[in-house]
């Protein structure tokens, strides 16, 4: 067949993309609203320290693989 003597080229992977866009979904603020941020606090979590491992684990994928 047509190309069969080529060696295989896996397609590129885009499941951390995809899974990058919908972590920051679920993340965003039309999602959890301040008073479940409150609650979060109380029980020791931040949910502002959360969103900021996440945009630099997405960012930093983002350079790995020439994006924005």
């Amino acid at each position: 067949w047509n190309g069969g003597d080529q060696p295989y080229t896996p397609p590129k992977d885009t499941g951390k993309e995809d899974l990058c866009r919908l972590i920051a979904c679920l993340l965003g603020e039309k999602n959890l609203s301040r008073e479940v941020e409150s609650r979060l606090k109380e029980q020791g979590i931040s949910l502002a320290g959360i969103r900021e491992c996440f945009k630099a684990f997405c960012s930093s994928s983002a350079r790995k693989n020439g994006g924005q």
